[in-house]
């Protein structure tokens, strides 16, 4: 049976977090890009969740609540690697979110503060950095590498974003401060608790192999289509999903910053948002859903 052919981008930010857009443009660009449906996942906040509501409302376009937390998970040797997990589908109108609300709120927190150690670190190195600078940028939302990075471009010390990743905020780089230990099966319970799926984020991104992730059992989903997954990786990703038995999702990961995709770039069909829905709904009505 063929499917519907409606699509969604369930992976994309607004300035609450890393984004540059306000979540009513974030909206209007994915109606402008043709889509069906659009999860709003900044990093640690729902803020933009009710102006994304009332925009999709006004634009007949589905929009759903979400979030995108930073996980940490142990590998061979001890080593810490950092694993993105998405909470989609989460319930605006369920009184367990408040819960997680306040959990986010601790988690910005401590944003704060890594992000002065990014600072204080780059400036050790001697890479001129204000700690101002990068709360400016931020503009009160959730405070995270991308802020650093962009005040690393604007005073020189990196070309792009990229390349400010690449010398100074990635893994083994002085700036480089890793994110609070909370683990996989914790960021999962938690979104969970919140009516939502969890979904492994960029798995090709992350510096393991996925077939030799242990925490394939704590997840509803996989995005193994993201813009910076190559065809092959796309493919291998989506076999071990189903291998698993676990939903396949695709999304932009949009911040409206230059040289990133855009919104809708990558998408899911309407087949596998409904099957992680229906997961949802066997949980709650307990029926169990996935594992």
């Amino acid at each position: 049976m063929s499917g519907s052919g409606r699509r969604a981008d369930l992976h994309a930010h607004t300035r609450a977090s890393d984004g540059l857009w306000p979540a009513d443009e974030l909206v209007g660009r994915a109606v402008a890009a043709g889509l069906w449906g659009l999860a709003v996942t900044d990093h640690d906040t729902l803020a933009a969740v009710p102006e994304a509501l009332a925009a999709g409302r006004r634009h007949g376009l589905e929009v759903w609540a979400g979030v995108e937390l930073g996980c940490r998970a142990e590998v061979e040797g001890g080593r810490g690697v950092d694993v993105h997990v998405l909470g989609l589908f989460l319930d605006p109108g369920r009184a367990r979110l408040d819960r997680l609300e306040a959990y986010l709120a601790e988690r910005r927190r401590d944003r704060l503060g890594r992000g002065e150690e990014m600072v204080r670190r780059l400036r050790q190195a001697g890479v001129a950095v204000a700690w101002e600078e990068v709360l400016a940028e931020a503009g009160g939302g959730a405070v995270g590498r991308p802020h650093v990075a962009r005040v690393l471009v604007r005073r020189g010390a990196a070309r792009d974003l990229e390349d400010a990743f690449h010398r100074y905020l990635s893994p083994g780089r002085p700036g480089y401060v890793p994110q609070s230990p909370l683990s996989v099966a914790e960021g999962a319970r938690w979104i969970r608790e919140a009516g939502g799926a969890a979904v492994w984020a960029h798995p090709g991104l992350a510096e393991i192999d996925p077939e030799r992730a242990t925490w394939w059992g704590e997840i509803d989903g996989v995005e193994a289509d993201h813009p910076k997954h190559d065809a092959q990786t796309r493919l291998t990703l989506r076999e071990m999903a189903r291998a698993r038995g676990r939903v396949v999702t695709g999304g932009s990961d949009a911040h409206g910053s230059p040289g990133r995709e855009g919104v809708g770039t990558c998408t899911t069909p309407e087949e596998g948002v409904d099957e992680l829905r229906r997961r949802i709904r066997a949980r709650f009505e307990g029926g169990g859903g996935a594992a």
